[in-house]
């Protein structure tokens, strides 16, 4: 079977196991992961701000999320909250998750059904699962974990400047959803042995 057909298995298990987040536009919302008026929202399209005008007010020390609020105040004028937090962070924590870990356990494996197999173990572990149930900034983080190492190991093995500027934009945005996933990305992209041998 193509390596195509196998990613679109992968996105229709995705797809289908969190189906509330594909097929449902209700806002979602848990624990720490709050919700933007359309004011609010708007207000971040804007310059970085300590003062955050949510609630009662309060000190923004998040301002490593800013590419990610700018990007929020933008679709704040063409969509709704319940669409912007599905765009910006839930869908990437299922499709790029389930894409990039098929995609980098096929490289290193060279075998498809196992690379299936694989990217579902990874993107349906417990951790993996119980992240997604609060904290979806850090899901969203890790699900770029497997794409980050698989461009720079095909930059290691091609030798391309475009594949290491891209390695580092994704890196990027990996490291603006989360900082602790973007530690995992670079220390196995500096030391692979822990990863190699969990996967075989």
């Amino acid at each position: 079977m193509k390596t195509r057909y196998y990613i679109i298995i992968c996105i229709l298990i995705g797809v289908l196991s969190f189906n509330a987040w594909f097929f449902s536009f209700s806002i979602l919302t848990k624990g720490d992961w709050g919700y933007y008026n359309p004011t609010a929202q708007h207000e971040l399209l804007s310059l970085p701000s300590i003062w955050d005008s949510r609630g009662m007010g309060t000190v923004n020390i998040s301002t490593s999320f800013y590419p990610t609020d700018v990007l929020w105040g933008l679709l704040s004028h063409i969509t709704s909250y319940a669409v912007s937090e599905r765009i910006i962070w839930l869908w990437p924590s299922i499709l790029i998750a389930v894409v990039s870990s098929f995609l980098l356990l096929k490289k290193i494996l060279r075998h498809q059904t196992s690379a299936l197999i694989g990217s579902l173990v990874f993107t349906y572990n417990g951790y993996f699962m119980i992240t997604r149930s609060g904290d979806v900034t850090l899901a969203a983080g890790y699900a770029f974990a497997p794409l980050v190492i698989l461009v720079f190991l095909e930059a290691l093995e091609r030798r391309d400047i475009r594949l290491t500027l891209l390695g580092g934009f994704l890196g990027f945005i990996q490291s603006y959803s989360t900082i602790p996933s973007g530690q995992v990305a670079v220390r196995l992209s500096f030391n692979p042995n822990p990863f190699h041998s969990t996967i075989g």
